[in-house]
């Protein structure tokens, strides 16, 4: 016997049949139950599926990342922003082109050479955050700044 039905006649008795208006109130379906014990099983199935797949083919990377980046030994060694071009300063955490380019134009526009990290902060972009966070890479020099790196 179904659990719905459009027929008066299929339902028990001392069972009204139900109005629209209670099927859309209590979420009835107007499935039949062989048709909802086949989308159950479809759905089971298709779970199943997912589950299987998952343990199989767990998310992993093909090539692991190096240990160390490509540049990681001159990051170590410091990079002294006196003398370093664009790319290298770049290089640094946090830092990017546009911030490195600000850096190399800065110290040309001073005409004298950073002596500390916090003279980093005079460049526009770069404060006391990003400066602690590159602190560990810098090393200072009493070199004169070179123009070397601007464009």
């Amino acid at each position: 016997m179904n659990d719905y039905t459009d027929n008066p006649e299929d339902l028990p008795p001392g069972r009204e049949p139900p109005v629209p208006a209670e099927r859309e109130r209590y979420g009835l379906l107007p499935l039949t139950l062989s048709q909802r014990r086949g989308m159950l099983t479809i759905v089971g199935v298709m779970c199943v599926v997912l589950f299987v797949l998952l343990l199989r083919d767990s998310t992993t990377i093909a090539d692991p990342q190096p240990d160390r980046g490509a540049r990681a030994e001159e990051l170590l060694a410091g990079i002294d922003p006196n003398t370093a071009d664009e790319a290298t300063i770049a290089a640094l955490p946090t830092l990017g082109p546009s911030r490195a380019r600000a850096i190399v134009r800065m110290r040309a526009t001073l005409g004298r050479p950073y002596e500390k990290p916090e003279d980093l902060m005079a460049v526009p972009g770069i404060g006391a955050a990003t400066v602690e966070q590159i602190r560990p890479y810098l090393r200072f020099s009493s070199t004169r700044p070179t123009t070397e790196g601007m464009r």
